[in-house]
């Protein structure tokens, strides 16, 4: 639906934010109501875990 261009950008902003994660564990936020110590980032309309 959104075209082999747009699909490649957005995967390569995932991991982009799997990246900048893998340095920055801490810059998610807590989602300690799921698990403790749980924290989750958000890309576009996705949330990394």
């Amino acid at each position: 639906m959104f075209g082999a261009t747009q699909t490649a950008a957005y995967v390569a902003g995932l991991e982009d934010s799997f990246n900048l994660l893998v340095r920055y564990p801490q810059i998610g936020v807590a989602a300690f109501e799921i698990k403790a110590g749980l924290r989750r980032y958000r890309y576009q309309s996705h949330y990394i875990f």
